[in-house]
């Protein structure tokens, strides 16, 4: 079968074996194709969005070019069906060909989810833990890496899709790290937390969930490192860690302050 791997980098495969793609124009209009499946596009918008800077018979012969390298590439289906659809004016993803996108199956995921999401998240184990944890290993990092470069209009559209992918991930990193937290699970909690920081590093809400989960681990000048770090990257924009990031970062000074004053002293004879 044929598979895309649209999150992070473009990867294609058939059968299990690399598929190379002859040109990075044909992988964004695949891409496109794909994401954009539920109806035609019209071939003059797909041009556009490609070539920009091409007149427009320039743009459609390049179209044309790309579809035809396209068809060298894709293998059709054992019922014989080809992967794209070609009208005289419109190109649509076929969606009778078999076919496993990455982001189909995080939307599935993530739809097996959603009726869990407003159970109280005291509830050991949590319905919800399964499908977000099959998710976010769906989600490696955001949409289409590289792609916002072949040009703005293209960055544009991929910017949109970029936004809906990422929040929903960033959003069951969120969830995960409190479930984890509830359950005693503070590594798997940090770990929820260093990725959700790793998509969005101004994120208040991971920056929370980290020091929360170094505390709960004993790691008192972890997150009182982290602390500083975050402080340091936000001065430089002109702000200030939340009052919340505050209340954690004195509760880490008391904490290791404690543990200091609990140790036994050092015997005078060593």
């Amino acid at each position: 079968m044929l598979r895309f791997t649209l999150f992070g980098h473009f990867q294609a495969a058939w059968q299990g074996e690399a598929l190379p793609f002859p040109t990075k124009s044909a992988a964004a209009l695949v891409a496109y194709l794909l994401l954009e499946q539920r109806a035609g596009r019209p071939r003059a918008h797909l041009a556009t969005l490609l070539w920009p800077d091409a007149i427009e018979a320039k743009g459609r012969r390049n179209l044309r070019q790309t579809l035809l390298r396209l068809r060298q590439t894709l293998p059709e289906s054992p019922d014989g069906q080809r992967p794209i659809l070609t009208e005289r004016d419109a190109l649509q993803w076929n969606p009778a060909y078999p076919v496993e996108v990455d982001v189909r199956q995080f939307e599935a995921a993530m739809a097996q989810a959603e009726p869990w999401l407003d159970t109280p998240i005291d509830e050991t184990p949590h319905p919800a833990i399964a499908p977000l944890r099959a998710a976010i290993d769906l989600y490696p990092a955001d949409l289409l890496l590289g792609f916002d470069l072949i040009n703005d209009f293209y960055a544009a559209w991929l910017h949109d899709r970029r936004i809906i992918y990422q929040r929903q991930a960033l959003m069951a990193l969120a969830r995960l790290a409190a479930c984890y937290d509830r359950s005693g699970r503070p590594r798997l909690m940090e770990a929820m937390s260093r990725r959700q920081i790793a998509l969005a590093p101004e994120r208040d809400e991971a920056h929370r969930q980290l020091m929360q989960a170094y505390l709960e681990q004993g790691e008192y000048s972890a997150a009182l490192a982290h602390f500083a770090a975050h402080e340091r990257q936000l001065r430089e924009y002109g702000e200030q860690p939340s009052p919340a990031l505050g209340q954690l970062q004195q509760l880490a000074l008391a904490r290791r302050e404690d543990r200091s004053a609990a140790r036994p002293p050092l015997p005078h004879n060593l």
